[in-house]
């Protein structure tokens, strides 16, 4: 089974107020959405959220959007599944590294880094809207994991494992997140 995810870069307009650049950001990850859905034969539309915003699965398929000023990403699979995507650059409070990352948890990445602190910040993003809930339970998702093809394992809730699939692009690092025992290719595309 092939999973499909879909990056679609975001047209900046110079004069756009915060609002209004919220709004292309979310039209913008669900154009890629419906992009994704159509590479990977998934209905078109119809994709709705719970009342916590939470993706509903559609006709079998799971799904789960981000996006940032200049990136919008998508995911679709027939297992439950979460994406995150985040523009790497420093920022201000290196503290966010302890409120990010256990120690054990930066001694698996080798060092801390902001190309790391966005690698374990979207591995457990991606895993907590996997399952369904938001940043909030950040402190109960960890990265337990680093496999020597570099892929990371986090767990959320001791309620299982999931293997974290990335790709670098643009200045930015998407991460996807799906059960750890799936048997899944993850197909990158850019659009």
């Amino acid at each position: 089974m092939t999973v499909h995810a879909l990056l679609l870069p975001i047209v900046q307009v110079e004069d756009q107020s915060p609002g209004d650049r919220m709004g292309a950001q979310r039209a913008a990850a669900r154009e890629a959405l419906r992009r994704c859905a159509l590479i990977g034969g998934a209905p078109e539309h119809g994709w709705c959220q719970d009342k916590r915003s939470a993706p509903l699965p559609l006709e079998g398929f799971h799904w789960s959007i981000s996006h940032k000023r200049r990136l919008a990403a998508a995911v679709i699979a027939k297992v439950s599944v979460g994406i995150d995507v985040e523009e790497v650059k420093p920022r201000r409070n290196r503290m966010l590294f302890d409120e990010v990352g256990s120690e054990r948890e930066w001694n698996l990445l080798g060092e801390r880094s902001w190309p790391g602190f966005f690698e374990l910040w979207t591995a457990k993003e991606a895993t907590l809207k996997a399952n369904g809930v938001g940043i909030g339970k950040l402190a109960e998702c960890c990265v337990v994991k680093r496999g020597r093809d570099g892929r990371l394992v986090t767990e959320y809730a001791g309620e299982g494992l999931w293997r974290v699939e990335r790709i670098e692009h643009n200045g930015h690092v998407a991460a996807i997140a799906l059960p750890h025992d799936s048997v899944c290719d993850v197909e990158w595309h850019v659009g």
